[in-house]
C-alpha cells in the first residue's frame, strides 16, 4: 500500500518544502511562491529601473528555481539557494540591458505621532529610507536584517569575501544612520536582532 505524502501546512520550514518540491510536490513549490513573492520583489525592485521588470524578475527566479530545485541542496537554507538565483539574474538582466541600477522614488509620508511608538511601523520607516540608499547598500541590509541571512550565507549569495560584506555592512549602516538621525535613531537595526520584522518595501 501506497504511504500518502504528509499535507503541505504553514509550519513546514522552507527547507522542508524545497525537499518536498524536490520530490515533485508542486503544493510545496507553490507554498515557496506565496512566501517569497513580495520578499523577492522587494529585494529586485532595487536593482532595476521599474516595477515592470522587477515583476518579471521575480516570475523568472521563481521559474528557474522549479526548473533548478533538484540542485538545491539542503545543507544551505532555501533562501541563500532563492537569493542567490535572484541576484544572478538581475546581474545578467543589468548587463543585458546596459542599464544603470536606481533607487526607486521614496513616497515620503510623514508617520502619525501617536503611531511612532509602534516599532512595526518604525521598521516601516526604516525600509522607507532604505530605499534612498546605494541599491548595494540596500541589498546586505536587507538580506542581513529582514532575512536574517548569516554572513556567510550574504557572502554566497553576493559573490563576495566574508570580509567585504562585513565591511560593506557596516558601510551600510552608517549611510542609513545618517538618514535616521534627524528621525528615529533607535529603529536602527541591530546585530543582536532575534526576529525579523515583518515589513512593508514601500
Amino acid at each position: 500500500m501506497t504511504i500518502p505524502a504528509p499535507p503541505i501546512t504553514d509550519c513546514l520550514t522552507d527547507e522542508a518544502l524545497a525537499l518536498a518540491a524536490q520530490a515533485g510536490n508542486r503544493a510545496a513549490f507553490t507554498q515557496l511562491v506565496e512566501r517569497y513573492s513580495s520578499r523577492l520583489y522587494c529585494f529586485l525592485r532595487q536593482k532595476v529601473r521599474n516595477n515592470q521588470d522587477a515583476e518579471d524578475l521575480v516570475q523568472e527566479t521563481f521559474m528557474r528555481a522549479f526548473q533548478k530545485i533538484r540542485l538545491y541542496d539542503s545543507r544551505w537554507r532555501f533562501s541563500t539557494w532563492l537569493y542567490t538565483v535572484a541576484a544572478r539574474l538581475a546581474v545578467s538582466h543589468y548587463r543585458k540591458h546596459r542599464e544603470r541600477p536606481v533607487p526607486a522614488p521614496v513616497v515620503e509620508t510623514p508617520p502619525d505621532p501617536q503611531d511612532v511608538l509602534h516599532r512595526q511601523e518604525e521598521a516601516a520607516q526604516v525600509w522607507t529610507l532604505a530605499r534612498d540608499l546605494n541599491p548595494d547598500y540596500f541589498q546586505l541590509l536587507w538580506l542581513r536584517y529582514q532575512e536574517e541571512m548569516p554572513i556567510k550565507d550574504i557572502a554566497h549569495v553576493v559573490q563576495r569575501t566574508r570580509l567585504q560584506v562585513r565591511v560593506q555592512l557596516h558601510r551600510a549602516r552608517g549611510a542609513l544612520a545618517r538618514k535616521l538621525v534627524d528621525g528615529y535613531p533607535e529603529a536602527i537595526p541591530a546585530e543582536s536582532a532575534g526576529t525579523r520584522q515583518t515589513v512593508s518595501c514601500g
